[in-house]
């Protein structure tokens, strides 16, 4: 069985304080602590992204809670899954699975520093960076490990913080696939997506999804609406 990904492109109105009233008062006072009201919106649509994919697959309806490392979870003694959640530019990246443990990171591919990659990548991920010729396949390829890199650190429930990036080494396999070397166990899996982000997702028990499934900002909205608006 595959895990699930979801994608949300911040694309249209939020009628903001509507939508945080829904919420239970310890995930308002969460997402009302952000100062900057992008990062309010960001964390508000975050919340009932994992409120409605949770009650959609698995008939989950919890408290969204965070550890001391910030990783979200919500406690149900009937559901033994994992959730995670990314988000980089104007997209909102969910990835859950039914059992087991995942993690996700999205990233918009920018222009950087070559010499973050000295910083960042290790002497195998080099050797496959200097392989590619032009520079937007540096670019892009960068994105790729940089983004394999996260998803394994959220999977773990740490952070960039705790592990330097050079001792987490990718060998890339495939279009899709990358095996990391420290652990050969776990399953890794990236995607484009639409044009400048690319997303990966590290799991350990369910095989990645085949694609992400895009949700709408109006339609995710109306469906949360319609299950929350009232409990």
């Amino acid at each position: 069985m595959n895990a699930f990904l979801y994608a949300v492109h911040l694309n249209s109105h939020v009628d903001f304080e509507q939508i945080l009233h829904t919420l239970q008062w310890q995930e308002q006072q969460r997402i009302s602590r952000y100062m900057r009201f992008q990062d309010k919106l960001n964390s508000l649509i975050s919340t009932i992204l994992i409120k409605f994919l949770l009650y959609k697959h698995f008939n989950v309806l919890s408290v969204m809670e965070k550890t001391v490392y910030g990783r979200p979870f919500v406690e149900d003694p009937l559901w033994h899954g994992d959730f995670n959640i990314s988000h980089s530019g104007c997209v909102i990246v969910c990835a859950l699975t039914h059992s087991g443990r995942i993690g996700v990171d999205i990233e918009k591919i920018n222009d950087m520093d070559p010499a973050v990659t000295e910083q960042c990548l290790s002497e195998i991920e080099l050797l496959q960076w200097n392989q590619k010729q032009s520079s937007l396949e540096k670019l892009k390829l960068f994105y790729r490990f940089w983004t394999l890199k996260e998803s394994y650190l959220k999977y773990e429930g740490t952070g960039i913080a705790f592990v330097p990036l050079k001792n987490i080494a990718f060998e890339i396999q495939d279009e899709q696939a990358s095996r990391l070397l420290q652990d050969k166990a776990l399953k890794f899996c990236s995607y484009p997506f639409i044009g400048d982000y690319v997303i990966s997702i590290c799991s350990d028990k369910m095989d990645p999804p085949p694609k992400v499934n895009i949700l709408q900002l109006n339609t995710l909205l109306s469906d949360y609406l319609e299950v929350f608006e009232w409990r």
